[in-house]
């Protein structure tokens, strides 16, 4: 149809007009024409080349006796994706060494698949790792395609008497620390004690050797029997001190037994 349109021009008075038309089309859509031919035949950098790529994981790693649970599974599908869209082919090739991304060791050598970067022994490696500056010297990290997130698990630690713990919400050190507590005030009550006992003799025995004591202050003395106390009567106040913290403490722990039974039926 074009050159049956040109011959039948060429009779024409405009066959120079004609072909100056034409040259200028050509030269206008003659790059477009090879730009279009570009976009549908895609040409990169991997395409049609075969790779070696190391991997630690199944189903990459077909070895039964080097990995048995299909960890690798995002790895692998991520690797096919890219396979078929930038055109290459590949071979897994596992570390000989460590089945893991490797450590460094002293001499600046790289163990497992690091390793094999380092050695230029594969091409690319597939596996779930992170970025770090010591692997920076080595390799380049893609742009991450999974996000793991982990955490640490531990076990409730095991009760030696199950009794002590459901009535008790304090630790050893506090108990000490509570019956320090309680002997101190014992201790403490004493010496006040001992010391009015002394003070009360003292003001006694002066009174009388310089007689400044009144008669009225000596009968309402004797009245209402103000004198030092004895033994007995210092060994019964501290049995009714301990007594009275006795019976605190245990009101305490009562409460406090309460206070657990009623968790652990509310958790029930």
């Amino acid at each position: 149809m074009i050159i049956f349109f040109i011959k039948k021009m060429a009779s024409l008075k405009y066959q120079l007009l004609f072909y100056v038309i034409l040259l200028g089309t050509s030269v206008f859509t003659g790059p477009a024409i090879k730009d279009v031919h570009t976009i549908e035949v895609p040409r990169h950098s991997l395409y049609q080349l075969h790779l070696l790529i190391s991997s630690t994981r199944s189903p990459l790693v077909k070895d039964h006796d080097l990995a048995v649970i299909n960890f690798g599974i995002i790895e692998k599908i991520v690797l096919d994706i890219l396979a078929n869209h930038l055109g290459f082919t590949y071979d897994i090739v596992p570390p000989r060494d460590i089945m893991s991304t490797g450590f460094l060791q002293r001499n600046g050598s790289w163990t497992g698949t690091t390793g094999q970067l380092q050695r230029r022994e594969v091409d690319m490696c597939v596996t779930m790792s992170v970025a770090s500056s010591n692997k920076a010297k080595i390799l380049d990290v893609s742009y991450p395609v999974v996000y793991a997130d982990s955490a640490i698990l531990i076990a409730f630690p095991t009760e030696k008497s199950k009794i002590w713990s459901e009535t008790s919400s304090f630790e050893a050190p506090a108990w000490i620390a509570i019956l320090v507590t309680f002997i101190a005030i014992v201790l403490v009550s004493w010496i006040i004690l001992r010391v009015n006992t002394g003070l009360i003799q003292y003001a006694e025995r002066t009174a009388k050797s310089q007689n400044r004591c009144r008669v009225s202050d000596l009968a309402n003395a004797q009245a209402h029997k103000i004198a030092p106390l004895g033994r007995k009567e210092m060994g019964g106040s501290l049995v009714i001190l301990a007594l009275g913290m006795a019976i605190s403490l245990f009101i305490f722990l009562v409460e406090l037994s309460v206070a657990k039974m009623r968790k652990a039926f509310a958790r029930k």
